[in-house]
């Protein structure tokens, strides 16, 4: 194992609180695309600013889910973070971030604090049994962190996260050899590459799915050579706790399908609607117009594609290119209240409803893992698209209690974007209310 970006990173906390403050001091520094993987909890503000791609993770019984998110995010950004509340083995439903970073080959950063020298200390002697390399960043004072027996690799100041030249400083108060950027000749990707790395990591996960490696319990001599200039000396490791195996239902069965790119001719009809949508948004509901984020990367949208192995229709994907979803607050929404979601929460409202109903009705009446949700409501319903072969695309409208219903909704992803385009302009067929706070509500 390496310092490497070739490889997810994973951060842990250590009698510390400042785990969101050293992610987002590495997402800082880590180059222009840098993505966080956070396991269960979506509170992390400054990662999410910090980082370009933010995927949260649901906890549930096993580490596969993250581990296949952060490796096959590798091959579009310059850096992955990997990192949950808690520490390196707090439970995470049945897994922990030690096995995390097992599963990934991954180095370990650790957040600590002055006052935590006995948990670092025992964090890292769990990290050297597992063979896994690790440097510790102090949050606040180093203090008694500087009798470690390791260098290490970062100093932020107590007030870090409060600061406005936080991603200005990020490096500074880091080791170079977390600090150090990526060649741009190493970070160059093409579209081709992208497609080929992650449909051989799909293809990869799934065979580990299936499979159990057994490692001897061992004891190793630690030479005082084998240390980096930050890092913790490996060791044999300890025997790790294996994947289970996941669900069928949430397995990217179809780990050939070719991501879809949108052809110019439903590009330029999903641009020309979103256009109106925006004037409208911009003359009624400036707070709601403000909400809409930046188009994704094409490279990410392939790599999610490729991810949950079902293929966007056309008219989403050109979506997501022009506007990413839109942020919580003041949200974008399509009638009557269900928010415009990004890649990374697609893929969170994916795996969710996939882990806990997916398998519930076979024949897809309840839900089915070819489903892709778009816009999500806080009953935990969705807008999604039948991406099962025969069906076209067509707009289903799921709801907990009662499965998903079609036929309520235009036909396709489409008609329903050039539908609220009109409604906006004329009142109909749904009714746009601009409220005073410049937000829009759907009457």
């Amino acid at each position: 194992m390496s310092w490497s970006s070739a490889k997810p990173w994973v951060v842990v906390a250590a009698g510390s609180s400042g785990w969101v403050t050293v992610a987002a001091a590495l997402a800082a520094a880590g180059g222009d695309r840098v993505a966080a993987v956070v396991i269960g909890d979506d509170a992390a503000n400054l990662l999410r600013t910090c980082a370009t791609t933010y995927v949260a993770v649901p906890v549930a019984d096993r580490a596969d889910d993250a581990v296949r998110i952060a490796e096959a995010l590798v091959p579009t950004h310059d850096r992955v973070i990997v990192t949950a509340p808690g520490g390196l083995l707090a439970p995470l439903g049945g897994f922990t971030l030690a096995d995390v970073a097992w599963a990934l080959r991954a180095p370990v950063v650790v957040a600590a604090d002055a006052d935590a020298v006995n948990d670092v200390r025992l964090t890292l002697e769990v990290l050297e049994r597992r063979h896994v390399p690790a440097a510790v960043v102090a949050v606040g004072p180093a203090g008694d962190l500087n009798d470690l027996p390791v260098t290490l690799g970062g100093e932020l100041p107590a007030d870090a996260a409060d600061r406005p030249d936080f991603a200005e400083r990020s490096r500074e108060w880091l080791d170079p050899l977390l600090a150090e950027r990526p060649e741009p000749a190493k970070r160059a990707v093409t579209g081709k590459r992208v497609a080929v790395a992650v449909l051989i990591l799909v293809v990869a996960a799934l065979q580990a799915l299936y499979m159990i490696t057994l490692f001897t319990d061992g004891e190793a001599t630690i030479e005082p050579e084998n240390r980096a200039v930050v890092g913790y000396a490996e060791a044999r490791p300890a025997r790790p706790v294996p994947p289970t195996p996941a669900a069928a239902p949430c397995v990217p069965a179809r780990a050939g399908t070719v991501p879809l790119t949108p052809d110019a001719a439903t590009t330029a009809r999903v641009n020309a609607a979103w256009t109106r949508i925006e004037a409208g948004l911009a003359a009624k509901a400036p707070l709601t117009a403000a909400s809409l984020r930046p188009g994704a990367d094409p490279a990410h949208l392939r790599a999610m594609q490729a991810l949950t192995g079902v293929q966007f229709p056309a008219d989403l994907a050109a979506s997501l290119l022009r506007h990413d979803g839109a942020q919580p607050r003041a949200g974008f929404e399509f009638p009557p209240f269900h928010r415009y979601l990004g890649l990374d929460e697609i893929y969170t409202e994916w795996l969710s409803s996939c882990r806990a109903i997916g398998g519930s009705r076979a024949d897809g009446t309840w839900w089915h893992r070819l489903f892709v949700p778009f816009a999500a409501a806080g009953d935990g319903g969705s807008l999604l698209v039948d991406q099962r072969p025969g069906m076209g695309g067509r707009v289903g409208d799921f709801v907990p209690e009662e499965g998903t219903r079609f036929g309520n909704r235009p036909p396709s992803f489409l008609a329903l974007l050039e539908a609220v385009a009109t409604s906006l302009e004329t009142g109909s067929p749904y009714r746009p209310a601009a409220l005073p706070d410049g937000t829009l509500d759907w009457l």
